[in-house]
């Protein structure tokens, strides 16, 4: 604050003009090298690694299955192989293959759709 005081005096600028570089230079701050990548804002990469060496593995882990192994939250472990499949996306990979999860749904009472006879 008090080093801010003295270049504002001696360079002759105004509250605004000070806000504004104050902001501009705390601006600059939130970059680094993994920004804009897979690795952004990823508080445990070498998870990450993990999870990205069972994809490409022979034969990938269902995401509970991965998430107990690794300690994380299954939804995590979702969101790491999203990241992955997003950076994947501009690399010209034909097709991927796998395990495929799926939820039932269970309908009380009648069907809502005709079945079939």
């Amino acid at each position: 604050m008090f080093k801010t005081l003295i270049l504002k005096a001696q360079h002759n600028l105004s509250d605004a003009r000070m806000e504004f570089m104050i902001r501009d230079q705390l601006s600059w701050m939130r970059f680094s090298s993994t920004t804009g990548t897979a690795l952004a804002r990823l508080r445990r990469p070498e998870k990450l690694q993990q999870v990205l060496e069972d994809m490409l593995g022979g034969a990938p882990s269902s995401c509970r299955g991965l998430a107990r192994r690794l300690g994380a939250n299954r939804m995590t472990v979702w969101h790491w192989r999203m990241r992955v499949l997003v950076a994947l996306e501009g690399t010209g990979a034909s097709g991927l293959g796998g395990i495929v999860e799926a939820d039932e749904k269970f309908f009380r009472g009648p069907l809502p759709w005709p079945s079939p006879t």
